[in-house]
């Protein structure tokens, strides 16, 4: 077999959480030793000295300081999603413990020939097997769009919520999609609106589960004057899946992951409402994401309005590329540092880490400013170097279908093999060693930038902003998507409503929100978010898509039964 071979340690001293595994690495709040290699046609009892030419993201195994160490090693040899746990074919190791000892020396701290345990690759990944909650369906169809795009069999699934009220294991036969109807009829009554979600990075269609209780809850509870029992009754819930060997697709066309966002407008939406009695209208239609899925939502609203009429987005991924969490790809010339000559000021402005060399590894100079990429209560935690390393040690080439390499297979164009042993694979926006930024591949990202979609178009996607998309984001976000936010919500303030938009601004109910305080987490219990479910229901009412489901009666009382006491 050919893949990755990856070797994880647990150094001593370190801070991660009693019971953390070593093939859970990367660990990004307490950096932890890995070193990495591909190999090609393995052999049953291979063997691989970890001292050599391995690529590490710290120090090389021969110069590790002395202590007790945890390690573990994994064999990914191949690729369905972000996750190499959910794809048949890998292989990993128990976890062993060993001891570096020896007289430690200015040139080498310890001496890891006293170290000599062996990490057998002996355990088959095994993925979960999905059992559906009782009601909840899953479609799983063939994308014959992608398969003949990437050459290689691709399948498109969903999970299916009903409403409450309505089995949909009796709900009859498939029903076709309604033809020729206007824009603004009475509703088809036998037909409910559908809210399709994407999740956000490393979600899938199994998130289904948690809607489903939920629905669950209210259905044995019923508060009819909720806007939330209101929505679950008018509404069927589907929970896509984003997943890919690239990580998630975002649901947009690209070079690397093939016609997504077609595949489901086209094959996957078709299929679904013609096993349910969903209304095919684009406004029955509703866009629900957060973060990966709150960009994905946004782009599949503002570039197929004739197929969804509303979206609810959350803390997107960065939805204007002047801020690419913080960096903006189109002047800045480096995506991993600041320049040296920054004030104090001026750094904290920016909300940069001030790099420590020892913590960052031996190719930052004592002078760097590293850029951060996450912080959190306040404190900048860790750099993008820091990030986009650790994703080159699961995956060579921005492979690891990770946050930034896939960010690199949507936004990007794909590379030509660099050599015999390659095949194409996505291009990196910036390089992984030193961070310095790919101006021609920075220019192609533009037709992804949601920003400069509307500052070049500001006539078609400005009245869509007002009329279909609803944004909140917290400006303490943890991964900085606020400040794109708010680049884009400042554009959108120059498009003139009254000439722009064919009726009076204040009849949209469009809006950006930005919530004081909030993070990528908190956001969901901030009013903006929690006001999601009134505002749908709005928007159904407003189309005639809104319904309410019986509630069970009462159980008749007892003709015997002795009075009730007061």
């Amino acid at each position: 077999m050919s893949g990755r071979l990856i070797v994880s340690l647990i150094a001593p001293g370190n801070k991660l959480p009693a019971g953390t595994e070593p093939n859970d690495a990367p660990f990004w709040f307490d950096w932890q030793p890995m070193f990495a290699r591909d190999v090609t046609d393995c052999q049953p009892g291979d063997i691989f000295p970890l001292s050599g030419q391995w690529d590490h993201n710290k120090e090389a195994f021969d110069d590790l300081p002395p202590g007790e160490y945890t390690a573990a090693a994994r064999f990914i040899t191949n690729r369905t999603s972000s996750s190499w746990k959910e794809s048949v074919g890998n292989w990993f190791s128990d976890q062993v413990k060993f001891t570096i000892s020896g007289k430690a020396s200015a040139d080498k701290p310890g001496n890891p020939a006293s170290a000599s345990p062996t990490l057998v690759l002996n355990k088959p990944t095994t993925p979960k097997q999905w059992k559906p909650p009782e009601g909840v369906r899953v479609v799983e169809i063939r994308s014959a769009l992608l398969s003949d795009y990437l050459g290689r069999e691709v399948v498109l699934r969903a999970a299916v919520v009903p409403p409450i009220g309505i089995d949909t294991a009796a709900a009859g036969p498939p029903m076709p999609p309604p033809a020729n109807v206007p824009a603004l009829p009475p509703p088809i009554s036998a037909r409910y609106a559908a809210v399709y979600e994407v999740p956000g990075f490393g979600g899938t269609h199994t998130n289904a589960a948690s809607v489903a209780r939920a629905r669950k809850t209210l259905a044995a509870a019923p508060d009819v004057t909720s806007p939330e029992y209101k929505l679950a009754s008018s509404t069927f819930w589907i929970m896509l899946d984003p997943e890919s060997p690239n990580g998630h697709t975002l649901f947009a066309d690209s070079a690397n992951n093939g016609p997504c966002g077609q595949a489901l407008i086209s094959e996957l939406i078709p299929a679904i409402e013609a096993q349910f009695p969903i209304d095919g209208r684009p406004a029955a239609r509703l866009l629900r994401g957060h973060s990966s899925g709150g960009w994905s939502t946004l782009w599949l609203g503002l570039n197929y309005p004739e197929i969804f009429g509303a979206v609810w987005s959350s803390s997107p991924d960065p939805i204007d590329f002047q801020r690419m969490q913080s960096v903006d790809i189109y002047t800045q010339a480096n995506m991993y540092r600041v320049p040296a000559d920054l004030s104090p000021s001026e750094l904290a402005a920016a909300k940069r880490i001030d790099a420590n060399p020892g913590a960052l590894g031996p190719a930052i100079s004592s002078t760097a400013r590293d850029i951060t990429s996450f912080r959190k209560d306040g404190k900048l935690v860790m750099s993008v170097r820091q990030e986009a390393q650790g994703e080159d040690m699961l995956g060579a080439n921005n492979t690891s279908g990770h946050q930034w390499d896939s960010w690199f297979a949507t936004w990007g164009p794909r590379a030509a093999p660099s050599g015999p042993a390659t095949r194409p694979h996505p291009a990196a926006l910036f390089d992984p060693a030193t961070g310095n930024i790919d101006r021609a591949i920075a220019e192609q990202y533009r037709k992804y930038d949601i920003g400069h979609l509307l500052r070049t178009d500001p006539a078609k996607y400005g009245p869509l902003f007002y009329s279909n998309i609803r944004l909140v984001v917290g400006d303490a976000d943890e991964f900085f998507l606020n400040e794109a936010v708010e680049l884009l919500k400042s554009d959108l303030a120059k498009v003139n409503p009254a000439s722009a938009l064919p009726q009076p601004a204040a009849d949209y109910p469009g809006y950006i929100a930005i919530v004081p305080g909030a993070t990528h987490g908190t956001v969901f219990g901030s009013d903006a978010v929690k006001a999601f479910p009134e505002q749908m229901m709005e928007h159904l009412a407003k189309f005639g898509l809104a319904r309410t489901a019986p509630v069970a009666p009462a159980t008749p009382a007892d003709p015997n039964a002795a009075p009730a006491k007061k």
